[in-house]
């Protein structure tokens, strides 16, 4: 966990697809008012993003790139997934696919910075500070 950057904590590390996602983002924020994950391996299309508010998580999102189907998919689409184009067939896919939209890197990094915080900018903005590492 790092200090503080402009109002955000930033957890960062491995099991970004772990089955405890929702389970930590609850407890996180319930401490913290709000918390947030988001997880991209562009070699896998793999992407995934949760919110939780006040102790209940209202969106959950991950797409396995590597079995091509959605994992979770739990809350209803927020308003800046629906502004970023998101879930919307890509109409050139003539496959027998049932899932025509796999979230790229970019558009995990863009609802990021939708959703708060631009962790493509991040870099600009950083302070050199000591963090905290814990394990829940």
């Amino acid at each position: 966990m790092a200090p503080p950057s402009d109002g955000f904590v930033l957890v960062i590390g491995g099991d970004a697809a772990s089955p405890r996602v929702a389970e930590i983002l609850a407890l996180l924020s319930r401490r913290f008012g709000e918390a947030q994950w988001f997880c991209s391996w562009p070699e896998r299309i793999d992407g995934g993003w949760a919110c939780a508010r006040g102790g209940i998580v209202t969106r959950h999102y991950l797409f396995d790139g590597e079995r091509g189907e959605v994992v979770v998919d739990d809350g209803e689409p927020t308003v800046a997934e629906r502004e970023l184009g998101f879930f919307v067939d890509d109409p050139r896919d003539q496959s027998d696919d049932l899932v025509k939209w796999w979230p790229s890197h970019g558009d995990v990094l863009a609802l990021a910075a939708r959703w708060g915080l631009d962790p493509r900018a991040f870099g600009q903005h950083a302070r050199p500070a000591v963090g905290v590492i814990g394990r829940i």
